[in-house]
């Protein structure tokens, strides 16, 4: 699929070479500025009582998903994620490390656009989350 795939994230900012070139915590600073992170390493507000999964309200749930998955996945190897059909469903970024950040542009549970960060190694500073992104009400 070209340019224009379903949820296509853009490859600014991946590692040419087909092997990752940097850690998340690489990115930190920049997610810092763009989206915020806590003292514990949670991105966005927590939803409800589930600890790993957070909510970011953004006039632009498609746009913003796009943007922490590139920043965050910065120096990262993107590889496409396929159903069963073949068709591409996602992309992920394999990071220095092995930590995995997946992109979603649709997730089956209730449609929202979805970054998933699975923390693998000892280099993040951010914790394993699921971040749901959802359209902010106009006030």
């Amino acid at each position: 699929m070209g340019k224009g795939s379903y949820g296509f994230p853009g490859l600014r900012n991946v590692s040419r070479t087909g092997v990752p070139t940097n850690y998340i915590s690489s990115n930190l600073k920049s997610i810092e500025r763009n989206f915020g992170l806590n003292a514990s390493g949670y991105i966005a507000k927590k939803f409800k009582n589930t600890p790993n999964r957070r909510t970011h309200l953004s006039s632009d749930p498609v746009d913003s998903a796009k943007r922490l998955f590139r920043i965050l996945g910065r120096g990262g190897v993107q590889v496409p994620i396929r159903n069963r059909d073949g068709i591409i469903k996602g992309w992920k970024r394999i990071m220095k490390g092995g930590d995995v950040i997946t992109y979603r542009p649709r997730e089956s549970s209730d449609g929202s656009t979805v970054v998933d960060i699975n923390i693998t190694s000892n280099h993040s500073g951010v914790k394993s989350q699921k971040i749901h992104f959802y359209k902010k009400e106009a006030k």
